[in-house]
């Protein structure tokens, strides 16, 4: 779900051309050598011509990216968007909320949008999220999908490193 780009990469004195991917909050590169950059272990980012250039504790990377790509990166690095934000629920958001225990995000939730049905589905919800502990929870998911409108969105919270459901069995 993030982005990725083709470039060539420098550290230190090691170059290699590889791919770039931004997920979640961590810079990935792939190539002869690999990296993985958390934001937060970031001290500086800047636009250098074409190069996205990062300072850390380790050194600095140097990204080749051209110029519209290395700025539009730096920006997503420096102002990350929120959960909330990569979902597309805003403010004026209807939202439904069905078996989901993690109690931070639906405070997060209720803060973020003032109308949120918990525990029951409204005929045409737009947005419903669903927390699924185990397999078996899944089996509600066509009962769920019949509530939503064609154009809806049921969204999946289950416990992350569970054995009990993986992310295989969402899909």
């Amino acid at each position: 779900m993030g982005l990725e780009a083709e470039c060539t990469v420098r550290v230190g004195r090691k170059t290699s051309a590889g791919k770039a991917f931004l997920e979640g909050e961590r810079l990935i590169f792939r190539g002869d050598f690999r990296l993985d950059i958390p934001f937060d272990q970031m001290k500086s980012v800047v636009v250098d011509g074409g190069a996205l250039v990062l300072r850390t504790d380790d050194g600095e990377t140097r990204l080749e990216l051209g110029p519209p790509l290395a700025e539009r990166w730096s920006r997503l690095i420096k102002e990350p968007k929120g959960l909330f934000e990569k979902l597309e629920v805003g403010p004026q958001s209807r939202v439904a909320v069905v078996d989901v225990r993690d109690t931070l995000f639906l405070t997060a939730l209720r803060e973020r949008t003032a109308s949120v049905a918990e525990g029951r589905v409204p005929e045409g919800a737009p947005v419903i999220f669903f927390g699924a502990d185990t397999r078996d929870a899944l089996r509600k998911v066509q009962l769920l999908r019949a509530r939503l409108v064609d154009t809806g969105a049921l969204w999946i919270v289950r416990p992350k490193g569970s054995k009990a459901i993986s992310e295989a069995d969402v899909f």
